[in-house]
């Protein structure tokens, strides 16, 4: 699950473990979270349920919550991660209605050549470093759970 501003920015340091509990009670496993957005962490974690940080880093104030805007963004986010030599994951929300709104595309693309095909590219590739691995959202959060047991 995705929650829609868990957080409300510019507030992005704090965190709401009475919602993500709330969540967890309704039987879901885990959260993706717009808190303490970048290098990749569990935000909480009750027994099996866990809440995962994404690496997104904007935020505006017209689509209020973090996204990706480019796939240079995951780019740079995915360098850091290996230069840490750390294990991690990469997850980042992009705004559809950015990308895919007849609307907006109809103006000549007012959002600098944005391209939703970049980042399916970004991801089939392998990313900069050839080390990104496409994962469910499930899958990472098993993945952030085994690091976490080390």
């Amino acid at each position: 699950m995705y929650c829609f501003l868990d957080v409300a920015g510019p507030h992005f340091n704090t965190t709401n473990p009475a919602l993500w509990e709330a969540i967890r009670q309704a039987g879901f496993e885990y959260v993706v979270t717009s808190a303490q957005f970048g290098h990749p962490q569990i935000v909480y974690r009750q027994g099996t349920f866990v809440v995962l940080n994404q690496c997104g880093r904007s935020h505006y104030p017209f689509s209020p919550f973090v996204r990706v805007s480019q796939a240079d963004e995951l780019a740079a986010e995915e360098k850091r991660l290996v230069e840490s030599g750390r294990p991690g994951w990469l997850i980042g929300v992009l705004d559809s209605p950015i990308f895919g709104y007849t609307g907006y595309l109809s103006y000549g693309d007012p959002f600098g050549k944005v391209r939703l095909a970049e980042f399916f590219d970004y991801v089939g590739s392998g990313g900069v470093t050839k080390r990104v691995v496409s994962a469910t959202p499930r899958t990472v959060s098993r993945y952030g759970r085994l690091l976490a047991a080390e």
